[in-house]
């Protein structure tokens, strides 16, 4: 069996960091706006491309984020209403585990 060494990273910290990367390069677009260099506008114009590509992507994972919460909540709610006194003692039992380690504390 292969073990994942891979970091897990959340999908909340890839759309923070889309958004501080669009974010700076759009203060990167407005400082360089009044240069007249030929090769500095092309590589003004991939990087509003990009830009403009990093946002939907942050769209998308959003969207995608919260449609996975939905489903879910929905779920948990399902479970809890077909279950509710399974769903009474799960919840009893993780309160007093809680307690009793908050208590040593």
């Amino acid at each position: 069996m292969t073990e994942n060494t891979a970091p897990t990273v959340s999908t909340d910290k890839i759309v923070e960091d889309l958004r501080i990367l669009a974010r700076d390069a759009e203060a990167l677009l407005s400082a360089t706006a009044g240069a007249a260099d030929s090769k500095l506008d092309d590589l003004r114009s991939r990087l509003s491309t990009a830009v403009h590509n990093a946002r939907g992507t942050c769209e998308k994972l959003q969207g995608k984020a919260a449609e996975q919460i939905r489903r879910g909540l929905h779920e948990t709610d399902q479970t809890v209403r077909a279950h509710p006194w399974e769903s009474v003692g799960v919840a009893f039992g993780i309160g007093v585990v809680v307690g009793i380690l908050l208590s040593r504390r």
